[in-house]
Order: C-alpha cells, then structure tokens, then sequence
C-alpha cells in the first residue's frame, strides 16, 4: 500500500488533481489497476489516504522537533516547530496544492487537524509547566486558538502559493506575534 500512496504523491505532484488517474497510479506503482482496487475504491480513496499520510508525516517532523527542543527556552522550542511546520509542507507542496485548489472534496485542511491538536496540546501542557515565564493574565486557551488560527490560515495561503510574503518574512513575523501574545504584558 505504501508503494501505491508513494506513486500517487509523485503523479499528483507531476500532473495535478486532474491528470491524476488510478491507471497513472497503478502505473508509476508498478502494479496493476486490479491490484490497486483491492485497497482503495476510487481515485478519491487513494488521495485521502495520501493526505492523512501527509498530516502523520508532518506531525512527527513537528513531534520529533518538540523532542530535539523541549528545554527551558520556549522560544527555542517554538522556533524548532515552526521551522519543521514550514519544513514539511514545502516538501509536500505540490500535492497539498493540488489537493487544496483542484480537489475540495478531500478536505485536506480538516485532515491536518490532528497537528493542530498536537500544538495545541504542547502549547498549553508547556504553559502550565512553566507557567511562570508568561504573561499573568493569560488566557491560554483562547491566545493559542487564535494563534493556532492565525498560522493556519497563512499555511494555507502559503500552500497554495497566494501569499505575497515570502517564508523568512513569515516566519519572523509569527514569532513575534507569538512572543507578543505569550509573554509582552501591554498594561505595564
């Protein structure tokens, strides 16, 4: 199977949503469309897999950075996430484009949802550990939704090559939103 979802991420890359049949799948798999069709039903069926193998991919680049830099400078370990976020997708790019632009019905950003509960998770559990490197008056819950919202929605225009900004740009700028949110106490 891995074989198969291999070949589908190198077609859908090279030919888009489009051009991306299950006979092209079967083909730069080395197998047969009767073979592919004993794991998937349909073209569709193929992609979902790949973009949930896609989202695992990216959530252990991130994991495997939250546990590189989990240490006592959180700006560290936000950094090292950011980096692996930005990291994972550009290797992805053509497909999650393609899947994101020609291809809604995949639901592509609800399959990343898991990285979003990774993140969050981290972020809040981190907070309460060391709670006393941020602001007071916190609202943890609430400052990492919209953070979380926030890098989402540029993701996503990152992706699909609509941003004007380009990564260092975006990059610094998320970190000092972070860093703002988190720790800058505006009432003093």
């Amino acid at each position: 199977m891995q074989r198969i979802l291999d070949a589908a991420h190198d077609v859908l890359a090279e030919r888009g949503y489009p051009d991306c049949s299950t006979n092209r799948i079967a083909d730069a798999a080395g197998i047969s469309k009767g073979s592919l069709y004993q794991y998937f039903s349909d073209k569709d069926d193929v992609l979902v897999r790949l973009a949930d193998r896609i989202a695992e991919d990216i959530t252990a680049q991130i994991s495997q950075q939250i546990d590189r830099n989990l240490g006592p400078d959180w700006q560290v370990l936000a950094s090292a996430v950011l980096d692996a976020v930005f990291d994972a997708v550009d290797r992805h790019s053509p497909v999650l484009r393609t899947m994101l632009t020609d291809a809604p019905q995949l639901r592509v950003l609800e399959r990343m949802e898991s990285i979003t509960a990774r993140a969050v998770d981290v972020g809040r559990t981190y907070i309460a550990l060391n709670r006393t490197q941020f602001r007071e008056e916190l609202d943890v819950d609430a400052t990492l939704a919209v953070l979380v919202a926030g890098l989402r929605a540029i993701m996503s225009d990152y992706v699909q090559g609509t941003s004007p900004i380009e990564q260092c740009r975006l990059k610094k700028a998320l970190r000092q939103l972070t860093f703002n949110a988190l720790v800058v106490d505006r009432h003093q």
